[in-house]
């Protein structure tokens, strides 16, 4: 058979790539599977983040309006909703700043009238920026508004600056104060129903603050109770909530106006006739939340963002993960939360490990290739040696043993079966120069059975020779593996090469019987030993010819 010699590559060289491919092949599935499986949790991790930060964010939307409520439901059963005059109606500042006092979220409590009548109560803290609008006194903690209609029409508005213990400080009057209770949105809603109402977020006229207002028609008398509640903790909120540097976190509305976000200052905007107004998602400048807001005008596109799986977004080269989930808000429209992240930020541990892993792998390699590379040689070393000794036994060089010792156990099966096919061959040559250099016949007969009995590796061996008249085999060497030299054959018997099988006469002759002599020559080599190996087959067809007569 005939091999291209330009495919044949060294033992060791298979066994390195083998290796080196195997260490490759099961240290990239298991990098691989690692970052899938780190990329699947940490994509589960910021999915249930982001659940327990619109549950945070709902929950407290609950708390920033319970007690805001409970304020505007007990101020509805009291006398303040009776009275027609700014003096009875700072009666109840006590019972007002009480229930300012228990809320600092809540901006300001108010009552307007049937008959165009407002009166307001709000804190001026010390640091607040308020106090400068109003020209507050220094000591000033609070502040009254009020707007009166007489019967003419005639407005009169005042201003009555209190301090921390309702101490009249100054009473300003305000002519181009002529604020209208009537005219706004909470008043008519609340007006024509008997349940508490909340108005859709939208800017403070005075404080400029993001905020909703609660209002509930009074049980007796014409006028409704209102608070205005300030959403800037939900701002703090979701500031602290940001877990990358750039996450975009934003509460919003049906209409896509922004109501809370990382960075207050960016709520409000100044629309076409200079008037502030909410921003929208589009007016933050954030390219993941304008892309939002695009969608979220498409009712399709909608219910896609709200899927609870999430979504991604495409931006130039860098792709978002996005989810928006619905937060649920007693007495109004919900509100939403939107998360968008940008993949690489959120991977980032996840690429780190893998890379990691993969510097380790890459050492692990370099580190295996000289071990595998002297572990292989020195397999195929031993091979090497045995194809040099099959080499030596094509030239007829057996003057040395082959002492190869490896860890292969298959290596040394083969090392031991060339050995003892290097030692037959020597024996076979040693008994061909034995022949052919022996002068006495007696010495090269013993020596011939001796040779053939190690190669048989027989026990007993017998050599006939066959007499001069051919008529009988006669034993000429005998040898006994326990004993170092020739047997004495004078004791075993001739086998007859001319017993008849036709006739029973034939198996007899002058003297002893033919199955007699085999018999007696049988006896002799039992005695010799247990087990006898004849070394001519024709020895024992007489004697079956015999038998079978």
């Amino acid at each position: 058979m005939i091999f291209n010699a330009r495919r044949q590559l060294p033992l060791h060289i298979h066994i390195a790539t083998l290796f080196i491919a195997l260490i490759l092949l099961l240290g990239g599935a298991v990098i691989w599977n690692n970052y899938t499986e780190t990329t699947r949790l940490m994509l589960q991790t910021a999915d249930e983040r982001f659940e327990r930060i619109a549950d945070k964010a709902a929950r407290q939307l609950q708390v920033l309006a319970a007690p805001v409520a409970i304020a505007v439901d007990l101020l509805t059963l009291h006398r303040l909703t009776l009275a027609t005059s700014l003096t009875e109606r700072l009666e109840s500042l006590g019972y007002l700043r009480e229930a300012l006092a228990q809320a600092d979220h809540l901006s300001a409590l108010f009552i307007g009238y049937d008959d165009g009548d407002f009166f307001l109560l709000r804190s001026l803290p010390e640091h607040s920026l308020l106090r400068a609008g109003f020209a507050a006194p220094d000591l000033a903690r609070y502040l009254a508004q009020s707007v009166e209609r007489d019967d003419i029409g005639e407005i009169t508005g005042t201003f009555v600056f209190f301090d921390a213990d309702l101490n009249l400080i100054r009473r300003d009057a305000k002519p181009d104060y002529a604020f209208d209770p009537r005219a706004r949105p909470w008043y008519q809603a609340a007006r024509t129903q008997a349940k508490r109402i909340r108005t859709d977020p939208y800017l403070f006229f005075t404080t400029g603050e993001v905020g909703i207002t609660l209002a509930r028609r009074a049980a007796a008398g014409a006028a409704v109770i209102g608070a205005d509640l300030t959403l800037r903790d939900l701002s703090v909120e979701l500031a602290a909530s940001r877990f990358l540097p750039n996450t975009q976190l934003a509460l919003f509305d049906d209409r896509s106006q922004v109501i809370a976000y990382p960075d207050p200052a960016r709520l409000s905007h100044r629309g076409d006739a200079n008037q502030l107004r909410l921003s929208t998602l589009a007016e933050l400048n954030e390219p993941a939340l304008t892309l939002l807001d695009k969608d979220w005008r498409d009712p399709v596109q909608r219910a896609a963002r709200l899927n609870p799986a999430g979504f991604t977004l495409e931006i130039g080269e860098q792709l978002w993960r996005g989810k928006v989930k619905a937060l649920p808000f007693q007495g109004g429209t919900p509100l939403f939360l939107a998360l968008a992240v940008p993949e690489n930020e959120l991977l980032a541990d996840t690429v780190r490990m893998r890379n990691k892993s993969v510097l380790i792998a890459i050492v692990l390699v370099l580190l295996a290739v000289p071990i595998t590379w002297l572990l292989a040689h020195r397999i195929a070393r031993e091979l090497q040696n045995l194809v040099s000794e099959a080499a030596r036994i094509r030239r007829f060089e057996f003057h040395q043993p082959i002492a190869v010792r490896s860890i292969i156990a298959e290596v040394n099966q083969l090392a031991q079966a060339m050995d003892l096919m290097k030692s037959t061959i020597r024996r076979f040559l040693d008994i061909g120069s034995a022949l052919a250099a022996e002068q006495r016949f007696e010495r090269l007969l013993d020596r011939v059975l001796a040779e053939t009995l190690a190669l048989a590796e027989g026990e007993v061996g017998i050599l006939f020779l066959v007499s001069d008249d051919e008529r009988e085999l006669r034993p000429a060497a005998a040898r006994l593996l326990s004993e170092t030299g020739a047997v004495a054959v004078n004791r075993l018997a001739a086998l007859s090469l001319t017993d008849s099988p036709a006739s029973p006469a034939g198996c007899s002759r002058p003297g002893a019987r033919p199955s007699n002599q085999a018999a007696h020559a049988g006896r002799t080599a039992g005695r010799l030993s247990g087990r006898a190996v004849g070394s001519a087959d024709a020895a024992h067809r007489p004697v079956d010819r015999c038998a079978a007569a």
